[in-house]
């Protein structure tokens, strides 16, 4: 006997939680099979979401109906917006996030959402029957049939993890890799890579001295990721504390990198460049004599301590004595060691923008199967994977994200086009139009592509659609208005400037970069609609951004359409500004010859490009004169 689906969801961590309930939302029966129904969406790293264009992609996800920055929101202890001193496009809200509550909220939503159904058991085998995916085999001889497949198995395939020298066939300390899955994959046709992750050791609270360390507060002031959700009122507000790997610190770590599995020969996958293991920053930075490191609280009701900053594959006993160096910690008690996973992937450039396998119809990747790292990348591709299966299964046309409509567009096109060679991370500097992309402009970007595929529930797209009225509100008020002829004498001065003359247009005079929208606006006399819009925290974010920055934002559009190449035959990359240490390495040794090559190079962002692109053509005009 067979059990029938429209979609089967095999994993339940950030990609699968999103693959099934998009499935689901859409329409779809779906199957969510784990090994662990205790573990649905478990944190395995850190205890936060968001950061530096992962936030953006939690924005994203939030715009389309997904859960995860919802979730992270729910489950607040402490949230912080990063980059403040910048400006919109690269501002960036991270969530710190109790774990076992986080857990509890998605596998209770799971649960109750109709048409999901969760399975515990291992998934041995993809059926195939005429070339296209027909469902799935458990290792209890159980069949689960349907005409879409989800595969989000994490770093669980044909996974090790290492403890120094010491390993073990684990996906994460305390649960087994999965083998037969992974050789099933590979006999349908998938490329595998080998890759490395890793996450740090844990500490008890009551071992720190906290004392001695600088504590970096929550700000309860601050918005959360989604918009549903307004500020996080339930969220508890831990502190973080700081430390620091000293120069006692890297010198032992040094003197034991042959004990370690990432040197001593043991790891074979590249680890993530930008989340480098202990070991990995001090040989890539052997001039630096510390590295900061933070302590932040796992959940509400635990004293355990993630130690971020602090990865590693060090012996455990290695592990209490680097801790024993660093600023507070002379004490310190290890809950649980740090190791590094090694595991395989596949190779993403076998996917649509769909994220279905070209290989075999009918499966679908997402997350670190696709060489990405990170609970937010992997999120992005699940909500994708899920609606475009169960679009699959009924017949639908599917959803893709272009890579100027989204950060999630971003990501995906870079996997498709270029692959990978190390662990991907989202990063700002990848987008070419980051300034359109701003986390502020997710659900005016997104929200109504996500209602069109259903995704989007009668709740969220009415407060949608009031936010974008209450936007729109402003932006044709400060258009079609001028400073008046009264109130000159109330201009403060100072930071806002000289006094406009009357009759001077007030979206120009909103452009300046010190002058409040609101405060403008109250000053020329805004009518009470306004003043309200302007109220709200994400009308008036959005407001802002638009109106003080519809100059750059303009300027963007016009270089995005620009056409044409430009030669780099001859340039020195070393001499190039603005060029991070990877994209030079790459430049360096694949020598492309114009821009367009290297804009399909793996590693090169957008920021490297324009880089590239500013410095080459100041170099033909220099030749030319």
């Amino acid at each position: 006997m067979s059990l029938g689906f429209d979609v089967i969801v095999v994993g339940a961590g950030h990609a699968g939680q999103e693959a099934a309930l998009a499935a689901a939302r859409v329409g779809a029966s779906v199957a969510l099979v784990t090994s662990n129904l205790d573990r649905v969406a478990h944190m395995a790293c850190n205890c936060s979401i968001g950061g530096p264009a992962k936030g953006h992609l939690v924005c994203e996800v939030d715009a389309l109906g997904g859960e995860i920055g919802k979730a992270a929101d729910d489950t607040c202890t402490h949230i912080r917006m990063l980059n403040t001193s910048k400006g919109p496009a690269v501002r960036a809200l991270r969530v710190q996030a109790d774990k076992r509550a986080y857990e509890d909220r998605a596998k209770s939503l799971l649960e109750t959402t109709p048409g999901v159904s969760l399975i515990q058991s291992e998934v041995a085998e993809v059926a195939v029957e005429r070339g296209r995916v027909a469902g799935v085999t458990t290792t209890f001889g159980e069949r689960l049939r349907s005409p879409a497949v989800v595969i989000a198995a994490g770093t669980f395939l044909n996974a090790s993890i290492f403890y120094g020298h010491t390993s073990h066939p684990l996906g994460r300390a305390g649960e087994p890799a999965s083998t037969v899955l992974a050789e099933s994959l590979t006999g349908a046709g998938l490329r595998p890579l080998r890759l490395k992750t890793g996450t740090v050791p844990r500490i008890s609270l009551r071992s720190i001295d906290t004392d001695a360390l600088d504590r970096q507060e929550s700000d309860p002031a601050v918005q959360g990721f989604s918009w549903r959700t307004g500020r996080p009122e339930g969220c508890v507000h831990h502190p973080c504390h700081v430390t620091r790997a000293t120069a006692e610190t890297i010198d032992l770590v040094k003197r034991h990198l042959a004990d370690s599995a990432l040197y001593g020969g043991f790891v074979r996958g590249p680890g993530p460049r930008y989340c480098p293991s202990i070991e990995a920053k001090v040989m890539r930075f052997p001039d630096k004599d510390q590295h900061t490191v933070f302590l932040e609280r796992e959940g509400r009701g635990t004293g355990e301590i993630y130690v971020q900053g602090l990865s590693n594959s060090l012996p455990p006993e290695i592990q209490r004595e680097i801790l024993h160096t660093m600023p507070g910690l002379s004490e310190a008690v290890i809950l649980r060691y740090g190791y590094a996973v090694e595991y395989d992937a596949f190779d993403p450039r076998d996917l649509t923008p769909g994220m279905e396998s070209v290989h075999l119809p009918g499966l679908f990747l997402a997350g670190q199967v696709n060489g990405t790292s990170g609970y937010e990348e992997a999120a992005a591709q699940g909500l994708l994977a899920g609606v475009n299966a169960a679009r699959r299964a009924g017949g639908g046309e599917g959803l893709c994200i272009p890579r100027l409509s989204g950060y999630i567009g971003v990501m995906v096109a870079d996997l498709i086009e270029k692959g990978v060679d190390e662990p991907y991370r989202m990063m700002t500097a990848r987008a070419v139009n980051r300034l359109h992309l701003r986390a502020s402009s997710a659900p005016h970007r997104l929200t109504p592509l996500g209602r069109d595929m259903g995704l989007v529930g009668a709740d969220q797209w009415a407060d949608y659609m009031s936010q974008r009225a209450a936007v729109e509100r402003v932006e044709a008020w400060f258009s079609g208005e001028d400073w008046p002829r009264g109130p000159a004498a109330a201009w403060p001065g100072g930071d806002w400037g000289p006094a406009p003359t009357p009759g001077r247009g007030l979206a120009e005079l909103a452009e300046r970069p010190h002058i409040p929208l609101s405060e403008l606006a109250a000053l020329a006399g805004a009518p009470y609609s306004v003043m309200q819009a302007l109220a709200d925290p994400r009308a008036g974010l959005e407001a802002s951004a638009r109106l003080k920055h519809r100059g750059y934002l303009r300027r963007e559009q016009d270089r995005v359409s620009r056409t044409g190449d430009v030669s780099l035959r001859g340039l020195d990359f070393a001499a190039v500004a603005g060029l991070k240490a990877e994209a030079v390495e790459r430049l360096e040794r694949l020598q492309p010859n114009s821009l367009k090559e290297a804009a399909q190079m793996r590693g090169i962002t957008a920021a490297d490009l324009d880089a590239l692109e500013v410095f080459a053509r100041r170099a033909a005009w220099a030749e030319d004169v």
